[in-house]
């Protein structure tokens, strides 16, 4: 990627929330997640230690993460939009989260990932996450930061 990533935080009654709705709310992304919409955006615009980026590439919206920090453990939620899937954008948002780029420290990064979903499961695994759980639908990954 020749440029860099753009992460802006989503903001109360931000514009692009209907944007990110209908995203959401798309075959792809729907299978995998399942959102309150009514309260979703409130709760990441509003919740201490939780934030939610949009990500551009280029003036594009690519995708978003939410990430939660809790007690130096940082949770991700991260999506990339249908069109920008298998284009390295998902290695690079989460390179870019391990390399603290959107401002946040952690000791530890722990995400679910459905059991279906495997191209998710081979970058994180190809990025040095290590599979801590599963259940019916999800395996747990965690990463641990070299810095702490």
């Amino acid at each position: 990627m020749e440029n860099h990533l753009d992460y802006k935080l989503l903001r109360q009654n931000d514009e692009d929330i209907l944007i990110l709705t209908d995203i959401f709310k798309m075959p792809q992304i729907s299978r995998y997640i399942s959102i309150d919409y009514d309260n979703f955006f409130n709760y990441v615009t509003n919740t201490e230690n939780v934030y939610f980026y949009k990500i551009y590439y280029l003036n594009k919206l690519v995708g978003c993460v939410q990430t939660e920090l809790y007690c130096d453990i940082l949770y991700i939620a991260l999506i990339v939009i249908p069109e920008f899937q298998r284009m390295g954008f998902g290695t690079q948002i989460v390179k870019d989260i391990i390399d603290m780029k959107t401002g946040l420290s952690y000791s530890e990064i722990n995400v679910s990932v459905d059991k279906t979903n495997i191209p998710s499961l081979k970058i994180l695994k190809k990025l040095g996450f290590i599979q801590t759980g599963t259940d019916e639908e999800l395996i747990e990954l965690s990463y641990k930061s070299a810095t702490h």
